[in-house]
């Protein structure tokens, strides 16, 4: 397989990782806010490298919608990157 057929397969992935969160919280009746690692670098105006690593750390929690540890797609609820915030995020 080549890389764009790659691109083009996680592409798909990550759009229907992103469908399954939208029916999840229409089904919950919430307003949780579910956030990608690049929509949280962006909130939190850091870069995608450090927020995948304060993920790791356990530092900001996150929600996994992909295939294990080995092919994860994780989302993170948008109060805890707040929650976060509030706390002083050290950049």
């Amino acid at each position: 397989m080549n890389n764009c057929c790659k691109k083009t397969r996680a592409a798909a992935i990550e759009e229907c990782m992103d469908a399954v969160a939208a029916v999840l919280r229409h089904n919950n009746n919430t307003d949780m806010e579910l956030l990608t690692i690049q929509q949280t670098a962006k909130f939190i105006d850091m870069s995608i490298l450090h927020v995948r690593k304060l993920l790791k750390q356990g530092i900001i929690p996150y929600v996994n919608y992909g295939l294990g540890k080995k092919r994860e797609y994780p989302r993170i609820k948008k109060e805890d990157v707040e929650k976060f915030l509030s706390k002083g995020a050290k950049k």
